[in-house]
């Protein structure tokens, strides 16, 4: 068997972009769910029910919506450690275009 018959290893594009997908609407439930039973616990123990319930709902959604937008802002550049900036990368024809313009920025000086 030669090198270039075997089958690729690790996952396709489409089956990693599922996995950051289903991983960042997973998280964001996690933290919902989370911010619902601590606002239950805080209830609880302040009498303060629905309130605290309410509130750290919502504080759970807000930091699963910022963690979906965190995830989707790195999916830019591939191997990006979480928080760093993305850096997007040029299509071919973007590439093509810039070798056209600096061919004509040059031959016009």
């Amino acid at each position: 068997m030669k090198d270039t018959d075997k089958a690729p290893s690790g996952p396709s594009g489409f089956q990693r972009a599922m996995f950051v997908v289903s991983d960042a609407v997973l998280g964001a439930a996690v933290l919902v769910l989370l911010g619902m039973w601590a606002g239950g616990f805080a209830d609880d123990k302040l009498h303060t029910a629905p309130w605290g319930s309410i509130g750290l709902s919502i504080l759970g959604g807000g930091l699963g919506l910022w963690r979906m937008v965190m995830k989707a802002t790195s999916l830019d550049t591939p191997g990006t450690p979480a928080g760093a900036k993305p850096i997007p990368f040029k299509n071919e024809y973007e590439n093509e275009y810039d070798k056209e313009d600096e061919k004509t920025n040059n031959s016009d000086s």
